[in-house]
């Protein structure tokens, strides 16, 4: 079946998630910390309201 597209390996496949999870949870960490900047600076009263 010459058709059929051509497929990547399970290794090309498997190193490709790999580098997505990976930025995925650093990103995820970057979220994290600036979230609990933010939470940290209202609950501190360091938020001015203007």
């Amino acid at each position: 079946m010459k058709y059929l597209p051509k497929v990547p390996d399970d290794a090309y496949v498997k190193v490709e998630t790999t580098k997505i999870l990976k930025q995925h949870k650093a990103y995820m960490a970057q979220f994290e910390e600036m979230l609990n900047d933010e939470k940290n600076r209202i609950t501190t009263g360091a938020c001015m309201m203007s």
